[in-house]
């Protein structure tokens, strides 16, 4: 996405570009978790282009996308993915 992070003892400081870039990921049981996936989606909002989705653990759980969708999200979904 772009996102540069950068560590010391005592904290973490994350930089953006001006517009992150669109990426796929894959939720799975190690790596990027379940519990992360609306956090991704909200990222996706601000990226270039659109980025998707798979869930592997928890193929239902995309109910978040019909409320960005509210808010005016290009956003889609279908078994075990979500385009957004």
């Amino acid at each position: 996405m772009g996102v540069e992070f950068h560590w010391t003892p005592t904290s973490v400081q994350a930089t953006a570009p001006p517009r992150l870039r669109a990426i796929d990921i894959e939720v799975t049981s190690v790596g990027i978790y379940s519990d992360h996936q609306p956090l991704f989606a909200l990222l996706f909002t601000r990226a270039d282009g659109p980025g998707r989705i798979r869930e592997r653990v928890w193929a239902t759980r995309f109910d978040y996308v019909d409320e960005l969708q509210a808010f005016g999200v290009k956003a889609d979904r279908a078994a075990g993915e979500a385009t957004i």
